[in-house]
């Protein structure tokens, strides 16, 4: 069952991802000369190269196989987020609207996000240290499921912003913001060895995208006049 539960759901996450993305964009009639699925599927490709390259990175291999074999175990979200983002800030600059197919793109990822974080918690892999309160998930922690709690709240968040201007500046800004904070929080019990300030390698990569967010938010903020 191993490639079974990951597999259905991320197959699942990446539909609700694309149909989600096909309602925002009639619900606020912008045209596109590609598909959902052809965008997320680009999307999607480039993250999986980003998060298996940064698997490598992160792990320090000396193994060719770490950086590219994609059917093996061994990838990291936020190597597969930052390419993700980089794909879609290029692909849409070249369209037009770019900021508001980013915030209609964020709104679609984030329900197949949830869903595709399911498999991890159906399979007990994305699991956290050890804790006998959580005696259903193998007393471990279970991580997949708060981030999954995490992602839902960031949503509804962002739904409510788009509500009030769905082409704002802050809507970027404020996600990742969030999502940065939770998996600063989550990661925390992960089994991941300490790097620095008692932190591990994916907190640490949390903190300083969390810090940028915010840099960037209060920057966008208006200048008022004295």
């Amino acid at each position: 069952m191993i490639w079974t539960y990951h597999g259905i759901f991320f197959a699942l996450g990446a539909i609700v991802s694309a149909l989600s993305l096909g309602f925002w964009y009639r619900r606020f009639r912008v045209l596109s000369r590609w598909s959902p699925v052809e965008q997320l599927v680009f999307i999607f490709l480039v993250g999986l190269v980003g998060a298996k390259l940064a698997y490598g990175l992160f792990t320090l291999s000396t193994n060719w196989l770490d950086y590219l074999a994609f059917w093996q175990v061994g990838l990291v979200s936020w190597g597969g987020l930052a390419a993700g983002a980089v794909a879609s800030f290029l692909l849409y600059r070249r369209w037009g609207q770019l900021r508001l197919r980013l915030n209609l793109l964020i709104l679609a990822v984030i329900p197949g996000w949830m869903v595709g974080r399911v498999g991890n918690l159906l399979q007990h892999d994305a699991y956290g240290v050890v804790d006998y309160r959580f005696s259903w998930f193998y007393n471990r922690v279970p991580v997949a499921l708060f981030e999954i709690i995490g992602l839902l709240l960031i949503w509804l968040t962002a739904l409510i912003l788009t509500r009030r201007d769905v082409d704002g500046k802050y809507l970027i800004g404020t996600v990742v913001t969030l999502y940065a904070g939770i998996r600063l929080v989550i990661d925390g019990w992960r089994e991941l060895p300490a790097v620095a300030m008692g932190l591990n390698a994916s907190q640490l990569v949390a903190l300083g995208v969390m810090f940028c967010a915010i840099v960037t938010l209060w920057m966008k903020q208006p200048t008022r006049a004295t």
